[in-house]
């Protein structure tokens, strides 16, 4: 039996250009800022605190991947250093409030 039809799990790609342009003018009127940006889109990323620091899974939903793609990421406390499962440790700025750090391919 189907798990709720064929396009149940599906990963929405297609997004309307309007329709994020609004909701972005909406947010940005009332000074609401993301606390995690990306350089590229249609990646996912949550920041999870864990005992000892943080974790954070990322998924690229992009049909090419490989690229490399920057987050500026809003801390409360600072950081010592950034490791990738992928990658070992990245280099790590901090940029007005954010820390910054790049992902040589996702």
């Amino acid at each position: 039996m189907p798990d709720r039809g064929p396009n149940t799990h599906s990963i929405p790609t297609a997004f309307n250009p309007g329709a994020r342009s609004l909701l972005q003018l909406v947010l940005h009127a009332a000074h609401v800022q993301p606390s995690m940006e990306t350089t590229r889109e249609l990646v996912d990323a949550r920041l999870l605190k864990a005992p000892g620091g943080y974790i954070l899974p990322i998924a690229n939903y992009q049909n090419k991947i490989g690229q490399r793609v920057t987050l500026r990421i809003r801390l409360e406390e600072k950081i010592a250093k950034v490791t990738s499962a992928y990658h070992g440790e990245l280099p790590v700025k901090e940029e007005k409030g954010r820390i910054v750090l790049t992902i040589p391919t996702l």
